[in-house]
């Protein structure tokens, strides 16, 4: 039983409840009161009639014993509520009654439910009391009675009481009888009341109330169209009024809140999607599913920008069933244009685009939207952003005009902006994924010609012999010889280009069972699995393997519309036997390596457990050299240069010497190639410099002048192409005071075929400055007479290979008779290098050759000695020609050969 039938009767029976209660407790109290005054109308009455019997016994003049009995008792027996009445003395005795045979007696015997006051001795507390009867409807009075002068007391003094007793039993009834009548008027009168609020109670509050209840229950059901159909101002009526006001809200908020939970399902399904990192496109089409299954929209879209970041192009597409939008195309407007005025705007403004209806300002009608005759009445765009660039849009169309309410655009561009987390999250592991591979295969591969590089050739290596292989196996350490003059002279793209192709020369030499790698730079390690049963035959296998690479590699390389030839030197080592483990194996082929290049490059060597020395020292070697360069441990020697038809000095070269503590005296042809593969060669470069400066500044300053036009200072590729080599040739200059004509830079032709423009610049201020330049080994290199009649040098200068020949070799004759034509040509001076017999000198002067250094001369000598052999020779009409060439010395040229 529902609360509203209850209050139908709940209501009624409580106020007339507290009717009768408010009606009762009047009645008792008034009841009450009336009893209270019975009985304070009592105690006066008691209390006059005591007064009245003191005025009587207080005037009697007789004798106690004859006539006060009848005088004072006589005044009282008219009254009716008297029962009774006495005079008592302090003792409690009976003087005076109604009834004589209660003389003598104590009064207490004679009457129940009396309590006389305490009385001790002639005067009482009080004159006069009035004291409730226990257990009866009386009041007892009892009053001191004072005697007069007529009056004799007793012996010893004592005072006499009056008693009487007041019967209230007569009073009560007839207030009882009074107030019973009353109850009945007061009880007919609230029934009467109370008939009439229950009538009224029930049409204005509890029928009203059932209807609003019943309309509220269908409000509960989801019936928001219940109306109560109530009217008035009252109370209840604004209540019926407030109630049918909130259905229709309620209405709008189901709506709304219909709308807003199938957004959120739609964007839970859509984040389910996002957590599965689906790809892209696929995401965008279920998300555009999604949106016109699970929220009415009739239309959803994706579109990705296009290359100019604008025009959007269509991704995803999904339409309500049923609803006829194929021919509905929100990429483009019925005229045909490519560009749609709703999405561009998103695109272009970066932000969310709403369109309700054609009446907004400044914005695109529905026809200028493409909703015309669609039955679509709103639109919304809103940009997909990725890395704060924005990269597409997601188009929303609805038949509601209402539909895109500030909660439904802010739940669509929660979507979409958690589209956006999810296609960049998308890209950046796309991007995380490729550069993981990326950095896996840098790991364990060259990025230039990709092959393994060392990391990954080692675990190559170390599967592959661990793997229960029972033949032998070769590891060749394979290094490109001078490829450093590649790099140096056409860059190390040009160098790399060369390396891709050695790559595939080795690659296609050894076959497809070998492994190849690129090691670091111009070093490769090849394994040759299982070449033969026994070590011999091995050998026999890797040798032939190995002569076939370097055949490969010998064969000429086109860089930059030029031909160039290298080789290589390899080292090889056998497994098992020559190494434990890969490291080792490859460690020890290394060492054959360097061992192939110290017998003169291009060759091979098989490891030997005593080339481990000769790795040691060359470490050893390379810890001196930087001790030397940073100690200042070097010197200059100089070899005088003459005038082959004077046989004067004209000139020097300066030429760096090592002389170690231990070791003495180190060959240039042992620390000058070593000086190259560490880099030391540019340091080392600056202070033969500074040294050779010191030198022409010294001869200039002597006070005994001596003819000498020039002293001459190697230049290594590396140091002429350093950024600062212009600066500190001058700073050289400077801080020495050394006269520029007096200094001649020799460089090899490598330095010219790197950077053209950058080498002519470098030799056009070196000629202004006053410096001579001439070319180092020439005829050994890559120059060609187009690139040596651009440069501004003064002197050729003939390598010794060629010199060394002559006269015996007539195709040595040749070169240097054409050397000598093309230096005629070019009109600059020639000199030849390395003359060591007189013959030679011969051939050279009958060639034309302008000038000569060697040992058949001297060779290069101390400074004090230079200087005592320049002082005679400017005595001398000849020099020593009779002298025997010496040891080759080749490498005494620092540092560009």
């Amino acid at each position: 039983m529902t609360p509203w039938p209850l209050l139908r009767f709940r209501v009624p029976v409580t106020l007339g409840g507290i009717g009768i209660a408010l009606a009762a407790g009047l009645l008792l109290s008034q009841y009450r009161s009336a009893l209270r005054e019975l009985e304070q109308r009592a105690r006066q009455d008691v209390r006059l009639m005591l007064a009245d019997l003191q005025n009587e016994w207080s005037t009697g003049s007789e004798s106690l014993e004859s006539h006060r009995e009848a005088r004072c008792l006589d005044s009282l027996n008219s009254r009716p509520e008297v029962v009774g009445v006495a005079i008592f003395n302090h003792l409690g005795a009976v003087e005076m009654a109604q009834d004589l045979s209660w003389r003598g007696r104590r009064l207490v015997n004679m009457v129940p439910g009396i309590s006389p006051p305490a009385r001790g001795g002639q005067e009482a507390p009080s004159p006069f009391e009035a004291i409730p009867v226990t257990g009866f409807a009386a009041i007892d009075g009892f009053l001191r009675l004072a005697p007069n002068r007529n009056q004799v007391s007793s012996l010893d003094g004592s005072s006499y009481w009056a008693w009487l007793r007041y019967d209230l039993a007569p009073g009560r009834q007839a207030v009882h009888r009074r107030f019973t009548k009353h109850a009945v008027v007061v009880s007919t009168s609230i029934l009467v009341a109370w008939l009439l609020a229950s009538w009224w109670l029930s049409r204005k509050v509890t029928t009203p109330l059932q209807r609003l209840s019943a309309t509220a229950e269908r409000i509960g059901a989801g019936d928001y169209q219940a109306k109560s159909g109530l009217q008035g101002e009252d109370e209840i009526g604004r209540l019926a009024r407030s109630l049918d006001k909130m259905a229709g809200r309620l209405a709008t908020t189901h709506q709304r809140w219909k709308r807003r939970n199938q957004l959120y399902g739609a964007l839970s399904a859509s984040n389910k999607l996002i957590l599965r990192m689906v790809e892209p496109r696929y995401l965008f089409e279920e998300v555009c599913k999604i949106a016109v299954e699970s929220t009415g929209l009739a239309v959803a879209v994706v579109g990705r920008t296009k290359c100019d970041g604008k025009r959007a192009g269509l991704l995803a597409r999904a339409e309500l069933a049923g609803g006829n939008f194929q021919s509905f195309d929100p990429w483009t407007k019925s005229n045909g244009k490519p560009e749609n005025p709703l999405l561009q705007l998103a695109l272009q403004e970066n932000r969310t685009v709403v369109f309700k209806n054609s009446r907004n300002a400044g914005r695109p009608s529905f026809s200028e939207v493409g909703l015309e005759g669609t039955g679509l009445l709103s639109a919304g765009a809103f940009p997909l952003k990725c890395s704060d660039e924005v990269v597409g849009v997601f188009g929303a169309f609805s038949r509601d005009r209402n539909f895109f309410c500030p909660e439904t655009i802010s739940l669509l561009e929660e979507m979409v902006e958690d589209l956006s987390i999810a296609l960049e999250n998308f890209e950046q592991a796309q991007g995380r994924k490729e550069a993981e591979a990326q950095v896996n295969f840098l790991a364990y591969y060259d990025e230039t010609t990709g092959l393994a590089n060392r990391a990954g050739f080692l675990k190559e290596v170390n599967q592959n012999l661990g793997s229960g292989r029972d033949g032998v196996s070769a590891l060749l350490y394979l290094d490109l010889d001078h490829f450093r003059r590649v790099n140096e002279s056409f860059g190390h793209g040009a160098g790399d280009r060369l390396l891709v192709e050695a790559a595939m020369r080795i690659r296609t030499s050894v076959g497809k069972e070998a492994i190849v790698a690129r090691l670091g730079g111009d070093e490769f390690g090849i394994l040759l699995l299982n070449l033969a049963k026994n070590r011999k035959r091995a050998v026999s296998e890797a040798a032939k393997v190995t002569e076939q690479i370097e055949v490969s590699l010998r064969q000429p390389y086109h860089l930059e519309g030029r031909q160039i030839r290298l080789e290589a030197s390899s080292g090889v080592a056998l497994f098992p036997g020559d190494g434990a483990g890969p490291m080792e194996l490859l460690q020890n082929a290394e060492v054959g390596m360097y061992e192939a290049k110290e017998q003169g490059r291009g060759q091979y060597r098989f490891y030997a457990s005593s080339m481990n020395a000769t790795a040691v020292e060359r470490l050893d070697l390379e810890l001196a050299l930087r001790q030397a360069l940073e100690n200042q441990d070097f010197c200059l020697h100089y070899q005088p240069q003459l005038d082959l038809t004077s046989n004067q000095i004209i000139g020097a070269e300066a030429l760096l010497r090592w002389r170690h503590e231990q070791r003495g005296w180190i060959s240039p042809s042992v620390f000058i190639p070593l000086a190259e593969a560490t880099g030391l060669i540019v340091p080392l470069g600056w202070w033969v410099l500074d040294q050779a400066c010191q030198f022409i500044a010294d001869l200039q300053n002597r006070e005994q002048a001596v003819s000498l036009n020039r002293i001459s200072v190697n230049v290594s590729a590396r140091q002429f192409q350093h950024p600062d080599f212009l600066p500190r040739v001058q700073s050289a200059l400077l801080a020495s005071g050394a006269k520029p004509d007096s200094l001649v830079l020799e460089l090899t032709e490598t330095v010219l075929l790197r950077d053209e423009r950058e080498a002519l610049n470098k030799f056009e201020v070196l000629r202004e400055m006053g410096i001579g330049l001439a070319i180092d080994d020439f005829g050994t290199g890559y120059s060609s007479l187009a690139y040596l009649r651009k440069l501004p040098v003064a002197e050729l200068k003939i390598d010794r290979s060629f010199i060394r020949d002559l006269p015996e070799n007539q195709n040595a004759v040749a070169i240097v008779r054409t050397i000598l034509a093309m230096a005629r040509f070019m009109n600059v001076e020639t000199l030849a290098e390395g003359v060591e017999t007189r013959e030679q000198l011969r051939v050279l002067g009958q060639l034309g050759c302008g000038s000569y250094q060697g040992f058949l001369f001297s060779p290069a000598l101390e400074e004090a000695e230079f200087l005592r052999l320049l002082h005679e020779n400017s005595k001398a009409a000849l020099p020593n020609l009779s002298k025997d060439g010496g040891d080759d010395d080749r490498h005494d040229a620092f540092p560009g050969n």
